[in-house]
């Protein structure tokens, strides 16, 4: 007896494009806490504006401070304040967190596909 499947492949996109957009938020609040703290940290200023200049919704993580490029591309790091602080905070996070982050994304694909 032959059995005949049939895939609707852009049905499947638009349901796997909805849940992301719907995880994007949450995955970038993850994302952000665990980077900073690796962000380096004087006033703390730096940290609290990202909560506030990002934008979680379409997983943009913004540390808009007009020294933030110099501090974030400057090896020299003081760990006195933040003592866990790195040079390039977000992509020494992505190499410590990045597989939890995907591990995250993966559990709300299942979830909501």
């Amino acid at each position: 007896m032959p059995v005949t499947v049939e895939f609707n492949k852009q049905e499947v996109k638009k349901r796997i494009s909805k849940v992301v957009e719907k995880a994007q938020p949450k995955l970038a609040k993850l994302a952000l806490s665990d980077i900073n703290k690796y962000t380096k940290e004087d006033t703390g200023k730096l940290i609290a504006d990202a909560q506030i200049d990002s934008d979680f919704n379409n997983g943009l993580l913004i540390w808009d401070q007009v020294y933030a490029r110099y501090q974030y591309y400057l090896p020299n790091t003081l760990t006195v304040i933040n003592p866990t602080a790195k040079f390039m905070w977000a992509h020494y996070a992505d190499k410590k967190h990045g597989k939890e982050w995907r591990k995250f994304l993966q559990k709300q694909l299942d979830k909501g596909v």
